[in-house]
C-alpha cells in the first residue's frame, strides 16, 4: 500500500503544480484533450488508441480497454488492497458496487483460504 500512497501523493503534487485542486483533479476525465480533464476524448478515439497499443504489445484482440479496469480491480482486491481504496480508484461511491462486480474467487485467495483451514484443523494425519 505504500506504493499506492506514493502514487497518490505524486498525482496530488502534479495537480497542484498545474493549479488544480484535488476535487478538480478527481472530477476530470482520464482520457482528456485538456490538462483539467474537462473535455473528454471521443470514445472511438480512446478505443482506436487502445487497438494500436494492444497490437504493438502483442495482446489478443479479445482484450478490450475496459478489461484493463476489471483486471486492475480484481488484482488489487486479490492482493488485499482495502475495498474503499479500490472503490475510490474506480470512481465508485462505496465498496458495494466494487464487491458486486469485481470480487471473484482467485487461485491465490482460494489457496490462502485452504491454508487457513489447514492451520485451524492442524495435522489430522
Amino acid at each position: 500500500m505504500v506504493v499506492l500512497d506514493v502514487g497518490w501523493a505524486y498525482a496530488e503534487n502534479v495537480s497542484a503544480m498545474c493549479g488544480l485542486s484535488s476535487e478538480q483533479r478527481r472530477s476530470g476525465y482520464i482520457f482528456a484533450m485538456d490538462p483539467t480533464g474537462q473535455r473528454a476524448w471521443r470514445p472511438d478515439s480512446a478505443n482506436a488508441r487502445w487497438a494500436r497499443t494492444r497490437v504493438a504489445a502483442g495482446v489478443s484482440a479479445s482484450v478490450r480497454l475496459h478489461d484493463l479496469r476489471h483486471f486492475q480491480a480484481t488484482q488489487l482486491l486479490d492482493a488485499g488492497v482495502p475495498v474503499p481504496t479500490v472503490a475510490a480508484r474506480l470512481g465508485h461511491a462505496d465498496g458495494t458496487t466494487t464487491m458486486k462486480i469485481y470480487a471473484h474467487r482467485t487461485p491465490r485467495a482460494d489457496q490462502q483460504a485452504a491454508d487457513i483451514v489447514v492451520k485451524l484443523l492442524g495435522d489430522a494425519g
